[in-house]
């Protein structure tokens, strides 16, 4: 899965395996809920992260580095994995 903040991308879910939205929530360093434009939340892990979470050492820290990035932002997310 690659994810990457965008800055003019409108937040439709388009063609399978893309989402686009905006980043309403960071659960932690590596997991955040993307809202799309029929207002679905979409919780996505991030691939090949495997940050601490909040209860271990660094845990508050790393989710507040991810939200200092994409918290509010336009992202695209591609993904070629769909869990439940």
């Amino acid at each position: 899965m690659v994810f990457r903040p965008l800055t003019s991308v409108p937040n439709v879910y388009s063609a399978a395996g893309v989402l686009e939205g905006t980043v309403v929530k960071v659960a932690d360093g590596d997991t955040v809920t993307v809202l799309d434009s029929s207002m679905q939340r979409h919780r996505v892990r991030i691939a090949e992260i495997d940050a601490p979470e909040k209860g271990q050492p660094f845990g508050n820290a790393s989710g507040k580095s991810l939200a200092a990035m994409v918290a509010g932002k336009q992202v695209r997310v591609e993904f070629d994995k769909d869990d439940r």
